[in-house]
């Protein structure tokens, strides 16, 4: 709130955690230079579910500020088949809602907004939660590059692109 005035805590969140920082040491030296130094990597409590209840925890939010629909959508669905089958499992548990949801894709935290994911300290300390490279989701792998040479053009055809290589 210092830097910008703004304030998450008030609606209006400056992100400064999506900003590159350079860290000095005492002595002046750069430790790191242009680090997205305060960008975590994404909260998921997946594993720890099951702990959570036994803990008392009815109610559950998700990471949601300025994520869009596709996101919502598919971490819900994803904690949504999670706790249905906790409550399935064991007598002990039942649904706080009468409603049912039915959906038409595979929930994977992976395929929306990610930047790797932790669970922080529930269950040890951890070094490596922090997204530090990007702030940004930097997809999943789909393969590897093997060769490449320089495109010199893009052609429009009927459902795809054809590229001219040189």
């Amino acid at each position: 709130m210092r830097k910008t005035g703004r304030s998450a805590n008030r609606g209006d969140c400056s992100q400064a955690c999506r900003l590159p920082y350079t860290l000095k040491d005492d002595q002046g030296r750069v430790v790191s230079y242009e680090k997205h130094l305060l960008s975590m990597k994404d909260n998921d409590q997946t594993a720890n579910l099951g702990a959570l209840i036994d803990a008392g925890v009815r109610s559950f939010k998700i990471e949601g500020r300025y994520k869009d629909m596709s996101y919502v959508k598919n971490i819900t669905a994803h904690y949504r088949q999670m706790l249905d089958a906790i409550i399935e499992e064991r007598g002990d548990l039942t649904r706080a809602s009468s409603g049912r949801t039915e959906h038409f894709f595979v929930p994977s935290t992976e395929k929306t907004f990610h930047r790797g994911s932790t669970d922080y300290f529930v269950n040890a300390r951890k070094g490596d939660i922090g997204a530090f490279d990007s702030p940004k989701f930097i997809g999943l792998p789909v393969g590897e590059v093997l060769k490449w040479r320089k495109i010199i053009s893009m052609l429009p055809f009927p459902n795809h692109w054809q590229m001219a290589m040189a």
